[in-house]
């Protein structure tokens, strides 16, 4: 059939070529480099499969997305929330990268409407995100080495 149109088409003297030119398609973005501080917060919350998800946000969005995913899955909130009271009690601070998290989680729950699917933190939650975004912020370094002394 198409070579039936196409006969007829040179033999009206129509070109064969498309007359508008198609956009080329963009790139597929290829994944990046994870970021230590989120590959530790997808191991501590048991996320660690989605690290691969994670490889195509872009490194300043991260916080915002790991945010996102922990108001979805309270369980894994929990997780990170456990994680970095007992930073505070042992290390005197908390990692300097989760407390972007929770800070972007304070500020998903506290401006206008939630999201859908999420539900509002509780009182005790809300507290200890506060707890945390109030904390000293330490690195990933700095936490390594105290850890590494006090054994």
């Amino acid at each position: 059939m198409y070579s039936v149109l196409l006969a007829g088409l040179l033999a009206t003297g129509a070109s064969a070529q498309p007359s508008a030119v198609l956009p080329e398609a963009a790139p597929i973005q290829q994944p990046q480099m994870l970021d230590l501080n989120l590959m530790e917060a997808l191991v501590t919350v048991g996320a660690h499969d989605l690290a691969g998800v994670f490889g195509f946000v872009p490194a300043e969005a991260a916080p915002a997305a790991l945010a996102d995913y922990l108001l979805h899955n309270r369980k894994a909130l929990k997780k990170l929330l456990k994680k970095g009271q007992r930073d505070l009690k042992e290390l005197g601070g908390v990692n300097g990268w989760e407390k972007m998290v929770f800070i972007q989680i304070l500020q998903l729950h506290s401006n206008g409407p939630i999201p859908p699917g999420v539900e509002r933190l509780s009182k005790k939650e809300e507290y200890d995100v506060s707890e945390i975004v109030l904390a000293r912020p330490m690195t990933l370094q700095e936490m390594t080495t105290l850890r590494g002394m006090k054994k």
